[in-house]
Parts: structure tokens; C-alpha cells; sequence
């Protein structure tokens, strides 16, 4: 089931970012996600539930712009569908933290394989990698 969290754009708007993950039915587009993805919204449309779709962003290509330090425009015809560095920083930080948490759940969390001295995030980036790589790969 697609997770919801409502974020403000970086004109001020209200957004809102969905995680959908891989095989995934998309509930406002009806099709399956091919990879982990982001939907993009802005909630003052009401052309979905969710409002008008700006985008579908794959987890992996949001984090490599962690760290930029710009705003993130999400589709260049509309100039208020934006999110700044912090905003996007904490939708990557809330994705994570749901697949982090789901895949701890269903008990494929590799404890033994985690590094012992690095920080909280990076065992857990690196647990989430060697999760999708030995167990999910035969669910997903």
C-alpha cells in the first residue's frame, strides 16, 4: 500500500510525495512500479485523490541529489513545482526509514553482514542493499 506524506514546495505550495515500491500498483495511475519511486503532487489540483501528478522521480536518482544543495524542480512547464534542499532531503530520509522498517519487519534484515562502527544511516543504506540483493530479489 502507497504511503503518503505532505511536504511544502519551495514557492510555498502544498505537496505531497508518495513511496511507491517496486511492483507496486500505482492506485492513481493504475500500473505497476518498475523500481522504487516517489509520486509528486500538488494537492491543489483534483485531478487524483492525491491531487495533480507532477511526477514520478526513482528513489535511487532523488538520493543521488541528496546532497546538492538546490532546489529540486520537478517539472520545468510549471514554475511552482519545486522542493528545496531540506524538503527533499526529508522525503529521502522518510523513504528510507519505511523500507528500512518494512523490510525489518518481515525479518530479512542481515544483522550479522551490518558494519559496526559506521553511523545509524549507513548501516542502514547498507543493510537495505543487502536486503534487496539477498532477499527480495526472489519476492520483488
Amino acid at each position: 500500500m502507497p504511503l503518503r506524506m505532505d511536504i511544502l514546495g519551495a514557492t510555498g505550495i502544498g505537496m505531497r510525495a508518495i513511496l511507491l515500491l517496486k511492483n507496486e500498483n500505482c492506485p492513481n495511475h493504475n500500473n505497476f512500479a518498475k523500481e522504487d519511486l516517489i509520486e509528486f503532487y500538488d494537492l491543489r489540483g483534483d485531478q487524483t485523490p492525491d491531487g495533480q501528478f507532477i511526477i514520478a522521480i526513482p528513489l535511487k536518482a532523488l538520493n543521488e541529489e541528496r546532497h546538492t544543495g538546490d532546489t529540486l524542480v520537478l517539472n520545468d512547464s510549471t514554475k511552482e513545482w519545486q522542493i528545496n534542499d531540506r524538503v527533499k532531503g526529508m522525503v529521502i530520509d522518510w523513504a528510507e526509514y519505511i523500507l528500512y522498517q518494512t523490510l525489518k519487519e518481515i525479518g530479512c534484515l542481515p544483522k550479522d553482514d551490518l558494519p559496526k562502527n559506521d553511523p545509524p544511516m549507513n548501516a542502514q543504506q547498507h543493510a537495505i542493499s543487502m536486503i534487496r540483493y539477498f532477499c527480495l530479489k526472489e519476492v520483488l
